[in-house]
């Protein structure tokens, strides 16, 4: 059987299988987002239907190919009821993809992309960018500190291979 090491995951530790070595050392693909909502809580009747279905999309995501692991609070359930920033107001969601494609299958071609298509209903438009892309070393799991200091350096310098969008090639 393969090697395992642990990963936390949000208050809860969970076996993860170590990869085989290989050589060069592979890269899973970071995402970020970070998104303010409109009205004054998540609890508001305006936010009910995307309430409603945070289960069952990340319930998705966690059955799509190519998906490792996603932030969640201590319950294990989900990261929009952890806040990240000075405002209550900004949701935080950040996952890990075996690679890009996987991730952009999963955004725009399962049922996410009914939920994605709607965001403007229960999400304030951000004056700047407010989602990043990234790679990390296979086994890795990103903090909330290294994806906000990817995003910054995505605002600050633009598209690179340290930080990057999916219109992006890297």
């Amino acid at each position: 059987s393969m090697p395992s090491h642990q990963v936390h995951r949000g208050g809860r530790w969970g076996l993860v299988p170590s990869p085989p070595s290989q050589s060069p050392p592979p890269s899973s693909a970071a995402a970020s987002g970070f998104v303010p909502f409109c009205p004054p809580s998540m609890d508001d009747p305006v936010m009910a239907d995307f309430v409603n279905n945070i289960e069952r999309i990340n319930s998705l995501a966690e059955k799509s190919p190519g998906y490792i692991w996603r932030l969640t609070d201590e319950e294990g359930e989900n990261s929009y009821s952890m806040q990240l920033f000075d405002s209550e107001y900004i949701v935080t969601n950040m996952s890990v993809w075996k690679d890009r494609d996987s991730l952009f299958d999963f955004v725009y071609n399962t049922a996410h992309v009914e939920i994605f298509k709607r965001r403007k209903e229960w999400f304030a438009k951000m004056p700047q960018m407010h989602m990043v892309l990234w790679y990390i070393e296979e086994g890795h799991i990103p903090d909330i500190n290294e994806a906000k200091e990817r995003l910054q350096h995505l605002r600050e310098h633009g598209k690179s291979q340290y930080a990057f969008t999916f219109k992006d090639n890297f």
